[in-house]
């Protein structure tokens, strides 16, 4: 069992001179985050044993370095003649590597397209501003305290790949395997949100908004309800308020048209 995963197109990278820094956030994991671990043997009902998907329970002593940690989750490396160390490939069932990404986002550089076996596909901009990056985060727990089983993903932005400087966020209601027909854009509660700098300070928009519900007119497909976020220019504190403010709102829209949706779906399993 479990999801396969591939890299498509990397220019990920860790620094030459942030690989001893990467190597000890990774390390540090295996202690810090204990109860994160999904691997483990069981005895009478009890776990006695824990280890981190695909890795050796004591991988800090069994790697010498940051390279060993990351082929030991499976991805291809390669270190560039500047002694950068390259994330080149991955291609095999999905693991813990994004729980260690995170770990050390302050070290990564550039970014990871993704695919699944189903043909879901997915980008890690690992260059985005700290400050970017948690804005994103920010957004990410507040929805999922709001939509517990719904998913919601963090991306690149438009410009990401030639500036790094943004990050594109979308949430659907339904996961992958409920969409209709397997299509995200058949979701009911598609959505898509660019963040990035302006001046010194964090803008956050809608591109992609709407609820698609039963429609009231025959002639018709379906009716929207309108969801778009205002704009929002400020700090990262302001811009964090105004998102959870609007997710807040999001939600009391979706429980008030909690019966009328235009597709088929458990509706109290995903609206609580």
């Amino acid at each position: 069992m479990g999801r396969y995963i591939r890299i498509t197109n990397s220019t990920a990278f860790v620094p030459a001179d942030k690989l001893e820094t990467a190597f000890e956030k990774m390390c540090a994991l295996n202690t810090t985050h204990h109860d994160a671990k999904n691997g483990g043997t069981w005895s009478q009902g009890k776990r006695v044993a824990s280890w981190f998907s695909w890795m050796d329970a004591d991988y800090p002593s069994v790697c010498a370095d940051a390279q060993a940690i990351f082929e030991m989750m499976g991805f291809e490396t390669e270190y560039r003649e500047n002694g950068d160390l390259m994330l080149c490939g991955y291609d095999g069932k999905q693991g813990q590597e994004e729980l260690f990404l995170t770990a050390i986002a302050d070290e990564l550089r550039g970014q990871i397209d993704w695919a699944d076996e189903d043909g879901f596909e997915w980008h890690q901009n690992l260059s985005a501003p700290a400050d970017i990056r948690f804005i994103a985060k920010s957004m990410q727990a507040k929805f999922l305290e709001l939509f517990p089983n719904s998913h919601f993903d963090i991306g690149r932005g438009a410009l990401g790949g030639a500036l790094g400087n943004s990050l594109c966020v979308s949430f659907t209601l339904l996961q992958r395997d409920d969409y209709p027909f397997k299509i995200i854009n058949n979701d009911p509660m598609y959505h898509i949100i660019f963040i990035d700098t302006e001046g010194d300070k964090y803008n956050v928009s809608t591109t992609l908004s709407g609820l698609y519900l039963k429609p009231t007119n025959t002639m018709y497909a379906f009716d929207v309800v309108k969801t778009k976020m205002r704009k929002k220019v400020g700090t990262v504190e302001q811009v964090n308020k105004h998102v959870a403010k609007w997710l807040d709102g999001l939600k009391a829209t979706v429980v008030e048209n909690k019966g009328n949706f235009k597709c088929e779906f458990d509706r109290d399993h995903y609206i609580i």
